[in-house]
């Protein structure tokens, strides 16, 4: 049954903005039981980004969701659809100050990426990506200093980011 899901989103993805009248309908499927249903949801609204911004408030409560993967497409489609920045730039710095195991490691070089999206407005992420300059796993000090350099290009040099 998962596989036609995917099928399907993938369809909805295709059609691109021909899809925005199924954007209620996705987000509606992001409170189904089945978290495999809702990271399908979530992964078809961040593809769809650019028609799917009435998303935006269903995708932050997402990041609240206890799969990891309906977070992990909620983060990027928050930093895609790029709206409301003053709301959610300080819910996509908290993933950059979270305790790290495999799936938060991946969730934070996805708010690092969806922060870097919003440029000088993510200007209150620039003390932290400072910080993560330092990071033990190479790809998050990697996508810090790339976000430093488009968000404040000044702090990233002062820093020393390359």
């Amino acid at each position: 049954m998962y596989e036609y899901r995917l099928l399907g989103a993938y369809g909805l993805i295709a059609l691109g903005a021909k899809s925005k009248p199924a954007v209620p309908a996705l987000m509606a499927l992001l409170n189904d039981a089945d978290p495999d249903v809702r990271a399908t949801a979530a992964f078809t609204l961040q593809s769809l980004s650019p028609v799917a911004s009435d998303a935006l408030p269903s995708l932050i409560t997402c990041l609240q969701d206890p799969s990891y993967t309906v977070q992990y497409h909620a983060i990027l489609g928050i930093g895609q659809i790029r709206q409301e920045p003053e709301r959610v730039i300080p819910l996509l710095i908290a993933y950059l100050d979270k305790p790290l195991d495999p799936h938060w490691a991946t969730l934070r070089n996805c708010a690092i990426c969806s922060l870097r999206q919003f440029g000088a407005q993510a200007k209150p992420a620039v003390p932290m990506l400072i910080r993560l300059l330092e990071d033990s796993h190479s790809n998050i000090r990697s996508d810090a200093t790339n976000a430093l350099k488009v968000i404040d290009p000044d702090a990233a040099a002062k820093a020393g980011a390359r």
